[in-house]
């Protein structure tokens, strides 16, 4: 989930701050379609989630947008997912779709042929251990996907899932019933004693971490740039045309080893396009944290493959110095006689879709550059062709407008490039630095440094939470030792990247 680190004085928290003071695009959306038309299939991947996988499909019978296909993919699972969730969507009268795999391949190949193959609206992603709390979390985020053409991916606020809410969904009649057959895998067995332990020092720092992220940088982003860098993967809306077409961009060259963790590539791609990935506060969902012993393994994922994305994405990355060249661009605006699209107006084509030339191969550094012209001229929202007069058209408003195209991020960059550049210099220097104060053994600025930044981030956690602020502040001050093993273990992992960019020339990333 979280590409940025974990050291709060950094540039990304200045971006948040700067965003939350500008405040927001004020453009009134009219959206050119109509969400309720729109047909949504949820898929859910998982693997060996036979605990989870009830309660899964038990919130999904709660929700007020009801799915069109529901789609099971068992990546390879071995303690029996699929016969528990062929069971409980029969006794419902869920249609289920399920799909076995016979070894595990990943989850990036189950994104890719459903979008391939189906032929919704709408690719709901729903990890096989993640549970939608709110009832209406399918329906506000394609609500909020409908918003404008701009916008690729929507999500909610996601939080750990703890033992009260398992035990709060499984008090659901329909869970109930499953649970007279003991015959099947139990979505309450408890775990033993030192699991449970470990797994709840996880799901403390995630909460805390999770809060901060969500309720002030993330939603800083949101006001600044009217996007975050990528969807929180386990319980998000994406329009599916745009998944497909970005697969299909990116496949010929790469396969299916993208990036360590496929939301965070995915979401880079689509912001790369010019859409936006957005996160929604009033809607919440819960997923499985890992125990503690395996947190450092899966921060390395979400790392690495942010570091493993800005290499793929490096005019995003570079954006910061383009930002003179796009300043000018807004200033003079478009050449006399053109038809570039008024700010008012959107393109109803994606970006991915009739754009010449094409390559994936390297240039200059990138993997995903396009030598060919710009996407194709936008169609107004009657669908006639862009020619007539502009009392011929309809204007659709959308916030945060730009053009569309990696030929537009090529030579302008993006504003929101400023997020991952920021992100990028976190990654590297702050971990850094710390390493070079210890070494050097200048303990005063070691630990000026550490509790300057940890007295900072328990305001700004005291600041966003309100009503339970003591509570945070005890909870935060708790995890200030897991959060500094974590800074100092992205060396690993920005060592590990450097030697498969420049030495090793291994570029298979891969979750």
């Amino acid at each position: 989930m979280a590409v940025l680190p974990y050291f709060v004085l950094g540039p990304n928290a200045a971006l948040s701050l700067a965003g939350l003071a500008k405040g927001p695009d004020r453009t009134t959306p009219t959206p050119r379609e109509d969400w309720r038309q729109a047909r949504v299939d949820v898929v859910i991947p998982a693997f060996n989630e036979a605990q989870t996988i009830v309660l899964c499909l038990a919130s999904l019978l709660r929700q007020t947008l009801r799915p069109h296909r529901v789609i099971l993919v068992d990546d390879g699972s071995t303690d029996g997912t699929i016969v528990s969730a062929r069971a409980f969507c029969k006794q419902n009268g869920i249609e289920l779709i399920a799909i076995q795999r016979h070894k595990p391949i990943g989850k990036t190949p189950t994104i890719k042929r459903q979008a391939r193959e189906f032929d919704s609206d709408v690719e709901f992603i729903l990890d096989g251990d993640t549970i939608l709390e709110s009832p209406n979390y399918i329906e506000r985020t394609v609500q909020e996907l409908y918003q404008g053409v701009g916008i690729a991916s929507a999500c909610g606020t996601v939080l750990p899932l703890r033992r009260r809410d398992r035990r709060s969904i499984a008090a659901d009649a329909a869970v109930e019933r499953f649970a007279e057959n003991d015959t099947l895998p139990q979505p309450l067995r408890d775990e033993a004693t030192t699991p449970m332990l470990l797994r709840g020092v996880t799901n403390l720092y995630r909460e805390v971490l999770y809060l901060f992220l969500q309720r002030f940088v993330y939603r800083g982003q949101m006001v600044f740039f009217g996007t975050i860098t990528n969807p929180v993967g386990c319980a998000v809306a994406y329009r599916r045309k745009y998944v497909a077409a970005l697969f299909d961009l990116v496949s010929p060259k790469l396969g299916d080893d993208l990036t360590n963790s496929e939301d965070i590539f995915i979401g880079m791609g689509m912001l790369n396009e010019g859409y936006r990935n957005i996160q929604l506060t009033d809607v919440y969902a819960r997923t499985v944290e890992p125990p503690c012993t395996r947190l450092i393994r899966q921060v390395y994922f979400w790392s690495s493959s942010f570091l493993q994305s800005c290499f793929y994405y490096d005019d995003l990355l570079r954006s910061p110095f383009r930002a003179l060249k796009r300043w000018r661009n807004r200033r003079q605006g478009p050449p006399s006689g053109s038809r570039v699209a008024a700010p008012a107006r959107v393109m109803a084509v994606p970006a991915f879709a009739g754009e010449a030339g094409v390559s994936t191969e390297p240039l200059g550094g990138a993997m995903l550059r396009t030598a060919g012209a710009m996407p194709a001229a936008p169609v107004p929202a009657g669908g006639a062709p862009s020619g007539g007069s502009g009392n011929e058209r309809r204007r659709v408003g959308e916030a945060y407008r730009q053009p569309f195209g990696r030929e537009h991020t090529r030579r302008l960059g993006r504003p929101v490039g400023w997020l991952l550049a920021a992100g990028a210099i976190e990654k590297v220097f702050f971990p850094v630095a710390l390493l070079i104060m210890l070494l050097l053994r200048h303990w005063e600025a070691l630990f000026v440094t550490i509790a300057a930044e940890s007295a900072v981030a328990l305001i700004a956690l005291v600041l966003v939470t309100r009503g339970e602020r003591i509570q945070y502040f005890f909870k935060g001050l708790a995890v200030v030792p897991l959060r500094y093993v974590l800074i100092v273990s992205e060396l690993v992992t920005v060592g590990r990247f450097a030697v498969d960019l420049w030495i090793t020339k291994n570029r298979k990333w891969r979750k």
